[in-house]
């Protein structure tokens, strides 16, 4: 959550979605059918530290690259943080 508030603070007028904050409990296949949608009408995805961790971020990336989307690793964004 704390990457979603730095983000806001740097372009207050995009929309954040945090696909963590999906309700617990959820499948993996629910909250995927939640998040690629949300995904695909991101004009920037940004991909937080580990991300490579996470089975869900790495459908999530491959997807946002074949579609095209502007790629983003959060450790890259310096400025962002606070």
């Amino acid at each position: 959550a704390a990457a979603s508030v730095a983000l806001h603070k740097r372009w207050p007028d995009a929309v954040v979605i945090n696909p963590a904050v999906l309700p617990e409990g959820m499948s993996n296949s629910d909250a995927i059918a939640i998040c690629l949608p949300m995904l695909l009408r991101a004009g920037t995805v940004v991909f937080l530290p580990d991300w490579q961790r996470s089975n869900g971020a790495k459908i999530e990336r491959a997807v946002a690259a074949y579609c095209g989307k502007t790629i983003v690793d959060y450790e890259d964004l310096r400025d962002a943080r606070g």
